[in-house]
């Protein structure tokens, strides 16, 4: 279970709204981030809160354009 937002207007849970449903995007960037870095919950939250997270929604959307899942554009931002 991941850590909600605290920044569901801005930041990725804001950004990634046009583009996914938001609270799978939002566990996907979670558990992939934790994955990739070993950082904890709190500190990737806070990442995907911050204007660095709203450019890895970004990565993402243009991810799903090119035709890739969900989980893959993840995986791939």
């Amino acid at each position: 279970m991941s850590l909600p937002t605290n920044n569901s207007e801005w930041g990725f849970f804001g950004s990634i709204r046009d583009h996914a449903d938001q609270a799978e995007a939002w566990n996907l960037a979670m558990t992939a981030i934790q994955t990739a870095t070993d950082c904890p919950d709190h500190a990737v939250r806070d990442f995907l809160d911050s204007t660095s997270g709203r450019h890895f929604a970004d990565d993402i959307a243009n991810g799903l354009f090119a035709g890739l899942t969900l989980a893959a554009a993840t995986k791939a931002a």
